[in-house]
């Protein structure tokens, strides 16, 4: 523990504002090492960043995933269009972009985070619900649904570390 210089009060030496006083205080290095709170460079939380980065590399994934079932693989060219299809090629499309720009830490991604993780955990949602997806047993199928449920919960944590991100960008 140290001894904030305005209170004299004990504070964990960790701390960067005296939580009784509210006087900043210069951490020394050794402190700032063993902090058990201790923040990335942008002052987000470590666990938090990583969540970020292994959910927007997922979404890259996810995209090429999208592409592929849109295309009508693994029997490319057997898929008939439709009008709803264009709302997948979107989502396809921004869903990659996002996790790519996520990676490379543009601040603009951050913006869409919420809406393609809601988006996302919706159509998994429904993917269950479609009973024409369990009439064949395929690799394919099988790889699609184990997609869908990390979908759905990768759009959660999604979701969780973008508003802990916020908070630190207020």
């Amino acid at each position: 523990m140290a001894a904030c210089p305005q209170c004299q009060k004990s504070i964990p030496d960790w701390s960067e504002v005296c939580q009784f006083c509210g006087a900043k205080v210069v951490i020394s290095n050794k402190a700032a090492t063993t902090n058990p709170h201790a923040r990335s460079k942008l002052g987000v939380p470590k666990k938090v960043m990583a969540i970020h980065m292994l959910g927007a590399a997922f979404w890259m994934l996810d995209g090429i995933r999208y592409t592929l079932n849109i295309m009508g693989f693994p029997n490319i060219g057997s898929t008939k269009m439709f009008a709803g299809m264009f709302l997948f090629v979107g989502l396809a499309a921004a869903t990659l972009v996002v996790g790519f720009l996520l990676l490379v830490k543009v601040k603009v991604a951050q913006r869409a985070v919420k809406t393609i993780a809601w988006i996302n955990i919706v159509l998994g949602i429904l993917t269950f619900i479609n009973p024409a997806l369990f009439a064949v047993w395929t690799w394919w199928i099988i790889l699609n649904l184990v997609f869908t449920v990390l979908q759905i919960v990768i759009g959660g944590y999604m979701i969780y570390a973008q508003g802990v991100i916020d908070l630190y960008d207020d």
